[in-house]
């Protein structure tokens, strides 16, 4: 792979930046669950982060993941300068990515036991720009099939109610236990319904957003293969 000239966007890049994640969490939280650490079975992601095995995959994972975004945003940019129709949105989207990149790395050494308000801070900086993210690159990659906008625009979608969710849950357990945050040993000691409503929406709106990259990918392949 050329990495910093324009060249074929290489389709295994783009797999790394749903699979590596996407094994991430799922391996951190599997330990997690069978070391006996979780607090309950639906988590928060970030609750996965916790001192042990899980801590080096999440941290390690998530890591190389925020570097994959930074690199695939400019790639994305230097490939299709030329042929999108949006080249503003495709500027808007490569700055964005970088900027998740860097934050989504922050945020893996920013656990939320010990680093609650720095976690928090990056954690939403990657939710909201990641929404943005795929939006922006929706709308600037050239010659995207109607069948793959729609897995995009669902997906996207997807991302959106589940933040929604994740949110309104979450502020709601806060209002009835009279907190204006919620601390990870509150949560340990409440097992509020609300909590586990707000963990479904935060996984919908993970798996949203590595469906947009999915879609992403599948379009490169049909621009790579014209």
């Amino acid at each position: 792979m050329n990495f910093f000239n324009k060249s074929e966007l290489d389709i295994k890049l783009l797999r790394y930046s749903w699979t590596i994640p996407l094994s991430t969490l799922i391996l951190s939280m599997s330990i997690h669950w069978f070391s006996g650490d979780a607090r309950t079975f639906l988590i928060y992601i970030s609750e996965a982060d916790y001192p042990g095995l899980q801590r080096i995959v999440f941290t390690t994972g998530l890591t190389i993941t925020g570097l994959i975004y930074s690199f695939l945003s400019y790639k994305i940019y230097v490939n299709f300068e030329d042929t999108s129709p949006r080249k503003f949105l495709l500027i808007i989207s490569t700055i964005g990515g970088i900027y998740i990149g860097i934050n989504l790395v922050a945020m893996s050494f920013l656990d939320m036991y010990d680093h609650f308000s720095g976690h928090i801070l990056t954690a939403l900086t990657v939710f909201y720009g990641g929404m943005i993210w795929g939006l922006a690159i929706h709308f600037s990659l050239p010659k995207s099939s109607t069948g793959i906008k729609s897995i995009r625009l669902g997906s996207i979608l997807l991302s959106v109610l589940g933040f929604i969710t994740m949110t309104v849950a979450y502020n709601k357990a806060a209002e009835e236990l009279g907190k204006a945050v919620i601390l990870y040993e509150e949560m340990n000691l409440v097992q509020h319904p609300y909590l586990d409503i707000a963990a479904i929406g935060e996984y919908a709106l993970v798996f949203g957003f590595f469906m947009i990259l999915f879609s992403i990918e599948l379009d490169v392949k049909k621009i790579n293969d014209s």
